[in-house]
Formats: C-alpha cells, structure tokens, sequence
C-alpha cells in the first residue's frame, strides 16, 4: 500500500540524496575508482544514487518491483543495476569481494527473526573486501510507545495524511498505516498492518559482534541509529 507515496512520506529525493551523500562523503566513500556497492532494501533509491554519483557500481537489492521502478527511472546514465530478490540472497549475484554494504531504513525490522538478521550479518561479513564498509540503520524499539503515544503522526500534506498505530510486543511489533488520499476531491482511507521485529540496539550488536564485524562508528538522531562497521 505504501509504495505509491513511499518516496513522498520520507520526505522526498533530494533531502534523501543530500543526507545519505553527506554521510557516505564523511567515511571517505568512495576510496577507490570502480568501487563495488551493494543497497540491500534499496527502496527507491535514497541511498543507491547517492553512492553511483559518487562513483560507485551499485547494485540494488529490493523485492518491491514498483519501487526498483523509480530507482530505474531517476538513474539516467549512473551505473546502477536493479535485482527483484530477497536480500538474504544478495551474495549470489557478486562477482567479487564487495567494497561498500548498505542496509538502511530499518529494512532489518522486515525479517521474520534474529536469527534472519545474523544469518545476512554473517553473508556480508564474507562478502565485504579487506577495507569494506558496512552500512547499516534502524530504528531503536527499547523504550515502548503507551497509550496515545503509540499513534504516530507520519506525514501530511494538502492531498496525503499518514499516522502510523505500533502496539509493542516483546519480539515483535504489530505496525499499522492509515492512509488518507484526496482522490477527486474526496478523501479516501486506505490502512495496512504488518508484523516487525522489535529492534534493541544491544541484540544487533551482539550479532555484529558474533558475525565479525566491528563498528567503528555509530550516529544517531530522532530515535534512528545509523551504525558504521567493517570485518575485523
């Protein structure tokens, strides 16, 4: 339900294309010409074109065909190639080691388990070149949401208003989208609801630590965690 508006209600291309060049500019990205970049839950493309601008041979991972659309549509002549899969299954389509990991936007909430989390952790611990990067954001779930502050105001503009409803569990979080859309000067209600996991920094780093890789830098803002690591 989300993918008609999904680049809308996160603010846009440019201020995604802005923040995530800035943050891949502050780590040096890229370090070398012809650097390998992999976007696991590419979306559409608010990290994919920043990292191709810069340089990179990107390869963008999502199982939304729509949204692999628009990355298709805005790229002109950037090389980035789009792939329709399950990221788990990222590393069958290298062909070498990769320089640059990218998984961000709390694409990891999307998995069924922790053990799913390690089990993508442990493949990009193997795929990452000697200096590789790994990039990697989501949102802290530690402290819960009660009562009315469980309903969170999204996003709203004259024609589209989005209030996300996140009940807590101890695993999991049931999520769910209400969406209002002006169509033809009427407001109609659309609503999704889904499962995701309940992240908790201290769970992801342990898996990062099993998987080893090794944060050399952690940023953070409004509740998002934006994580930096490499093999060790």
């Amino acid at each position: 339900m989300l993918a008609k508006d999904y680049t809308r209600v996160f603010g846009g291309d440019q201020e995604n294309f802005r923040r995530n060049r800035e943050l891949f500019i502050r780590y040096q990205v890229p370090q070398k010409d012809r650097s390998i970049a992999f976007d696991l839950g590419a979306g559409s493309g608010f990290q994919s074109i920043p990292l191709a601008s810069l340089g990179c041979e990107v390869t963008a991972i999502d199982l939304c065909e729509p949204l692999l659309d628009e990355i298709n549509g805005k790229k002109g002549r950037l090389p980035i190639r789009t792939i329709r899969d399950n990221i788990l299954n990222f590393a069958t389509v290298a062909t070498s080691k990769i320089d640059y990991i990218v998984c961000m936007t709390d694409v990891i909430s999307h998995f069924n388990s922790y053990e799913e989390i390690g089990e993508l952790f442990r493949k990009i611990s193997r795929s990452l070149s000697e200096d590789g990067l790994f990039f990697l954001s989501f949102r802290d779930y530690s402290i819960e949401r009660v009562d009315t502050n469980r309903f969170i105001p999204f996003y709203s503009d004259d024609e589209l208003i989005m209030t996300t409803f996140v009940e807590f569990g101890d695993e999991k979080n049931q999520v769910t989208d209400i969406i209002y859309r002006k169509e033809k000067g009427r407001w109609e209600m659309g609503v999704s609801s889904y499962m995701k996991l309940r992240l908790l920094p201290e769970r992801i780093r342990e898996l990062l630590g099993q998987s080893d890789i090794r944060l050399i830098a952690e940023e953070g803002s409004n509740g998002s965690l934006t994580w930096i690591g490499k093999i060790q």
